[in-house]
């Protein structure tokens, strides 16, 4: 039960360190409900369910965080690691973060590679496990809904990014993807209603994954934390990184022609924000 990484604990019960084929954890006493998902939610991204990711979400997001030739990453919040791999075919080393134990379980059987490393680790010190400044890029793809405090995330990426390091975040649009919006008609076409938008609450929102339908299976919820746009950003410049991009992608011509499901989000409001964030 020994790791080479210097552990600085911030806020968060940690109950031992384990170690185990290529990969650590840091056993805490938070939970999270994308250990009920993980089976389900590999299982919709190896048999391709995930389109608006493939077609809209991460063609625009990848635009932004430049060359990643012999750079080290961070993907926190990776999940079953499959875009982790992704960044591992141009990255010099990356390590995959999650404070999900089967989805690192996932990760390191289904998206393995020499050059990459996963991680288990507590929600209140994502970056226990690194160095300082060990990192040029951090990415957290869609990784703040299910974050229920950014402090940790956005002091702990100041801490781990090297001098001009970047930290590059896609999340729901926290102005027109909340739990306050439903869609609608104005003369024909299609329109967004807003509710409690500006409302601030500790109670966490529900978002239900309803592709895995598609396998014949019934989906699943998690836990979804909504914040405004300005407590978003709030933290991330709190810890003195400063913003560089705010971009608000649409769906391009030839992704709305391939799923027609994707019109609105090109015609009326952007679903996804990304963010930029430079040390």
């Amino acid at each position: 039960m020994a790791s080479a990484y210097p552990i600085v604990r911030s806020g968060c019960a940690v109950e031992g360190i384990l170690s185990s084929g290529g990969w650590t954890a840091l056993m805490c006493a938070d939970s999270t409900d994308w250990d009920t998902a993980a089976d389900d939610w590999s299982r919709q991204l190896n048999a391709g369910f995930d389109r608006v990711r493939e077609e809209y979400n991460w063609p625009a997001f990848v635009d932004l965080l430049g060359p990643l030739d012999g750079r080290d990453v961070i993907d926190l919040g990776c999940g079953n690691g499959a875009m982790t791999r992704r960044l591992a075919t141009h990255a010099s080393r990356v390590t995959g973060l999650d404070t999900s134990r089967k989805m690192i379980v996932s990760a390191q059987r289904e998206n393995a590679a020499p050059n990459i490393r996963y991680d288990v680790v507590c929600a209140d010190a994502p970056f226990a496990l690194q160095q300082r400044e060990s990192a040029d890029l951090i990415v957290g793809f869609m990784l703040l809904m299910s974050t229920r405090r950014l402090e940790p995330v956005a002091f702990g990426a100041e801490r781990a990014l090297r001098p001009g390091g970047r930290l590059c975040l896609a999340l729901l649009h926290p102005c027109f993807s909340h739990g306050g919006m439903e869609w609608a008609k104005c003369d024909g076409a299609h329109a967004i209603n807003l509710f409690r938008y500006s409302s601030r609450s500790d109670v966490p929102g529900v978002v239900r994954f309803q592709t895995a339908r598609e396998a014949g299976r019934a989906g699943f919820s998690v836990k979804r934390q909504e914040r405004t746009l300005e407590d978003t950003l709030r933290p991330f410049l709190s810890a003195g990184l400063r913003l560089s991009a705010l971009h608000e992608p649409v769906p391009s011509a030839e992704a709305v022609a391939q799923n027609g499901h994707l019109r609105r989000w090109r015609n009326v409001a952007p679903a996804f924000l990304h963010l930029v964030f430079e040390k």
